[in-house]
């Protein structure tokens, strides 16, 4: 074997290498998925007490540490790296996002649980119970543009100035 072909040899294991942890990655990531997905589903009448501390064992475990971090952080660090260019190539970056959105609601709960949570806090403080629901107030909101900023309104300014016809001068 020659020396011009090491390179290549070299070159050629190293993507087949990153080939094959990226597939793995994107199998676990839809194991995950799979399993999130699954228990984030509702309890209903039919589950035994065994499914329902099942998936109250879940939820902790996704919050548990491993190798220091927990799975958002680790999953948020994943894409930011990837952001940054420090991650592989074809790195999955709408199923990352989409796996840390799904542990996100299951682990912290979902709209409903918010609202609980926050009106159990107010009245553990002494305060009245919040009347409205963050998302219904969000739901009537009309979108709009943010204000401008004053760099905005000064280029705006200077646009409008240079627009202008010359003035003439009287005599």
């Amino acid at each position: 074997m020659n020396e011009s072909s090491q390179p290549a040899t070299t070159t050629a294991a190293m993507t087949n290498s990153a080939s094959h942890s990226n597939v793995a990655l994107r199998l676990l990531f839809n194991i995950v998925y799979l399993f999130v997905q699954e228990l984030s589903i509702e309890c209903s009448e039919s589950d035994t007490d065994y499914h329902r501390k099942l998936r109250e064992q879940f939820k902790e475990e996704l919050m548990q540490p491993i190798c220091g971090e927990i799975l958002p952080i680790s999953l948020f660090d994943m894409i930011v790296k990837h952001c940054n260019g420090q991650g592989p190539p074809n790195f999955q970056t709408k199923k990352t996002l989409l796996l840390l959105w799904k542990v996100l609601l299951l682990t912290l709960g979902g709209h409903d649980e918010l609202l609980r949570l926050k009106n159990h806090y107010r009245k553990h403080a002494g305060l009245k119970p919040v009347p409205d629901d963050t998302l219904e107030v969000t739901r009537r909101m009309f979108p709009t543009s943010p204000p401008p900023t004053a760099s905005e309104m000064v280029d705006s300014q200077h646009q409008r100035k240079m627009n202008r016809p010359f003035k003439r001068q009287t005599v």
